[in-house]
């Protein structure tokens, strides 16, 4: 015995503004009703999309790359690092406000006491 699916009057118009905004075409939704795609889908929306997201590891420890020439001043080895955007902060030194400048030795001594990658 099938089931019929009950849904709101909008519903329809909800999902297709909804993909629409998302930047979905017609031919995204039409392959939604080909075999085995929505079965595909459906366990993400039930159980959640975190579980299907690739994790970023960042191995603090390891030695950083070096171009030829150069060399590292300090390394401090930090552990692994799980990448979050959420936790990042861009940084902008006073010198380089205003179309300023600052030479990469005064860079890394104003940064001594942060936690940098």
């Amino acid at each position: 015995m099938s089931t019929v699916l009950k849904v709101p009057s909008d519903f329809l118009f909800n999902l297709l503004a909804t993909a629409e905004s998302a930047g979905a075409t017609s031919e995204d939704l039409t392959k939604l009703t080909q075999a085995g795609v929505f079965a595909k889908i459906l366990p993400i929306l039930c159980e959640g999309v975190e579980e299907y997201l690739v994790k970023h590891i960042i191995d603090c420890d390891s030695n950083p790359y070096l171009p030829d020439g150069w060399s590292v001043e300090e390394h401090q080895k930090g552990g692994q690092l799980e990448w979050d955007p959420e936790k990042i902060q861009l940084w902008l030194s006073k010198s380089q406000k205003d179309g300023g400048y600052i030479e990469g030795n005064k860079l890394r001594k104003e940064l001594k006491s942060q936690s940098v990658l």
